[in-house]
């Protein structure tokens, strides 16, 4: 059912952030005759740098990875600007380089990606967390010789939420961006999560609590900061920070430069634990993998993914926790291990886990509110839809 919701999920989904590097090489601001590096795998950027902990940097892991494996030169192309105009004029570059795969990370991709999959149908493209669409999102579209990416964000949500009040949280925050079907499946995971940890600790109901919030904007603001430390200081102990993370991690950094207690953040889509200390862990979607699966896949098999848009999950290492650089006390590996191998081996309770997409599914819900009604112990302050 996912897979025929690639549509819906493309033309709402404004959420993933980017990243990109090179290899001893690459290019930012390419585009012409004299800028073309000869490579056979390239990664395009959304602009941002290479070292930006987003979606570019961890996307250039898996495309490393795959080249020093296998010797297949690589390099990546930074554009200027975060416009359809400078992405083609990127893929461009690469191609005339030969490029025979090239990565693009993150929806702003969408709308270059539909035209260039059929200018170039001898190029294999991957598109990272978004599908192909027009710039008026009129239709969407996976050429044969293109895979589309997208991510089940409830699990990670769910393993976000679980290890909190595992940890021992019990006033929890969920400050989410807008509100596009990514986010509200990391928050619907989130709140699930918290339930299923809450029934496992047979915790009366009421006794954990969560704010939930949606900004309705990718964006960080001195507003947003502000209203994250009104909830620290409000009582809760912990804010998923979803979409713009930096807002919760900058409140917590506020708070507990005054306050005799401390609290923490979580983090979103790639390992967030050097953007600041209290940064408890990160629900990541594991995205150095996938890539190097696909690229893998391109060049060894044919790319029998050409065509489609798959959905990766926690049985591809798709979600998870990054806990060597978690910083729990009480949440250990084990405990870890022991719901990572729940998700794996139960597809039941795996596709259970609700989701954001407003379908009419058993487990699709429009909004907040109507998921957090059938929660049994956790009860849910819905501040803004």
């Amino acid at each position: 059912m996912k897979k025929l919701l690639s549509l819906l999920l493309a033309l709402l989904m404004v959420f993933a952030l980017a990243a990109c590097g090179g290899n001893g090489g690459g290019n930012e601001g390419g585009g012409g005759d004299d800028d073309v590096i000869k490579a056979d795998l390239v990664l395009v950027t959304d602009a941002k740098s290479v070292d930006d902990k987003g979606f570019n940097q961890y996307s250039w892991e898996g495309v490393v990875q795959y080249s020093e494996e296998t010797g297949v030169s690589r390099n990546y192309y930074m554009p200027t600007e975060q416009t359809t105009e400078q992405y083609m004029a990127q893929i461009a570059t690469a191609v005339k380089g030969g490029a025979k795969i090239i990565v693009c990370p993150g929806f702003l991709f969408q709308a270059a990606v539909y035209d260039a999959q059929e200018l170039y149908p001898d190029v294999k493209f991957i598109c990272i967390d978004f599908a192909p669409t027009t710039e008026d999102y009129s239709d969407s579209k996976v050429g044969p010789n293109t895979v589309a990416v997208l991510f089940e964000e409830e699990e990670s949500g769910f393993l976000a939420g679980y290890a909190a009040v595992k940890e021992g949280f019990r006033s929890l925050g969920f400050d989410g961006a807008m509100a596009v079907p990514a986010v509200k499946n990391f928050g619907y995971g989130y709140l699930a999560g918290a339930e299923y940890a809450a029934k496992e600790l047979g915790l009366a109901p009421g006794e954990v609590t969560v704010k939930y919030s949606y900004t309705g904007e990718f964006a960080e603001k001195p507003e947003y900061v502000t209203a994250d430390q009104g909830w620290y200081t409000d009582g809760v102990e912990v804010i998923f920070g979803c979409g713009s993370p930096r807002n919760s991690f900058e409140a917590a950094d506020k708070f507990n430069a005054t306050s005799d207690h401390t609290v923490w953040a979580i983090g979103v889509d790639t390992d967030c634990s050097d953007q600041s200390e209290y940064v408890i862990t990160s629900a990541m979607k594991n995205l150095a993998p996938v890539v190097h699966t696909l690229v893998k896949s391109g060049y060894e098999t044919d790319f029998p993914e050409g065509g489609n848009t798959n959905y990766y999950n926690i049985k591809d290492d798709a979600s998870a926790l990054p806990m060597a650089s978690s910083k729990f006390q009480n949440f250990t590996q084990a405990d870890y291990d022991a719901i990572v191998n729940l998700l794996k081996t139960d597809e039941a309770f795996r596709t259970s886990l609700p989701t954001g997409y407003g379908n009419g599914q058993p487990n699709d819900y429009v909004n907040a509110a109507d998921y957090a009604a059938t929660l049994e112990l956790v009860v849910v302050d819905v501040v803004k839809e």
